[in-house]
């Protein structure tokens, strides 16, 4: 089972992933928004 993951499925495991470390840096989701595509200084 674990050897079919859908790309839906990769897809949010990553987004989970990166959605715990964004938290665990402190950075909230508006912030990670307007980080989006845009290198932060």
């Amino acid at each position: 089972m674990a050897r079919s993951l859908s790309v839906d499925q990769a897809g949010f495991i990553s987004r989970t992933l990166l959605a715990h470390w964004v938290q665990a840096e402190g950075w909230s989701q508006a912030d990670l928004r307007n980080a989006n595509g845009v290198q932060r200084a």
